[in-house]
């Protein structure tokens, strides 16, 4: 039997042939791929790892170098700190510090004997103690005596430092005297006397320049 078909071109059903997908060359090459990316992560974290480590270790000896060194700024400030104030206490004091010893010999009383004078000289500031001891016959006349001195003494310093300044107030040294005395004890020739510690100094913040 022979079948005809007489319909057009266009309505007549076509044949479509199956194309194969082959699946397992598809999987191998996917494999493939996915071992190539794997051993280059591998190979990154690897290189990763020995580069942090190194890193580690170099950060750990310059913490340690880091430490050496503070601690040497540390030793080296101390020891320009101690000869700065070396140099401004023994080798370069105020020369106004030579004229107030000139003071304390020229205003110290007759019957007032000093055992001990000390200054004392940091960054412009400046301190003189004087220790010593009074014979005057009475007690009351000694402790005048003394205070009276350390006036003397202290107003004379001011003048010097005003002196020194006379145009800007602000440079003007301000100076302060205490005095401290003990209970009278007997002299080598069975005087009575009256121990004392007199100290003067120019107040914080008044710095004298030199």
């Amino acid at each position: 039997m022979i079948l005809i078909n007489l319909l057009p071109i266009e309505l007549r059903p076509r044949v479509v042939k199956q194309t194969k997908i082959p699946v397992l060359p598809i999987a191998i090459g996917l494999f493939i791929i996915f071992i190539g990316v794997s051993l280059i992560n591998l190979y990154v974290f690897v290189n990763k790892s020995q580069e942090l480590r190194s890193l580690k270790t170099q950060w750990e000896r310059l913490k340690i170098q880091n430490k050496e060194a503070e601690q040497l700024q540390r030793e080296l400030s101390m020891g320009l700190k101690q000869e700065v104030n070396f140099y401004d206490t023994v080798v370069d004091p105020p020369i106004e510090v030579g004229m107030i010893f000139g003071f304390i010999s020229e205003l110290i009383p007759d019957s007032v004997r000093l055992v001990d004078l000390k200054y004392e000289g940091q960054r412009g500031k400046i301190q003189v103690v004087m220790n010593g001891f009074s014979e005057v016959s009475q007690a009351a006349s000694k402790l005048v005596e003394i205070q009276k001195f350390a006036n003397n003494l202290k107003e004379k310093a001011e003048e010097l430092s005003a002196s020194a300044n006379p145009v800007d107030s602000k440079e003007k040294k301000v100076f302060k005297a205490s005095v401290t005395t003990s209970s009278a004890a007997e002299g080598v020739r069975g005087e009575n006397q009256t121990q004392f510690a007199i100290t003067v100094n120019s107040e914080e913040g008044s710095t004298w320049q030199k």
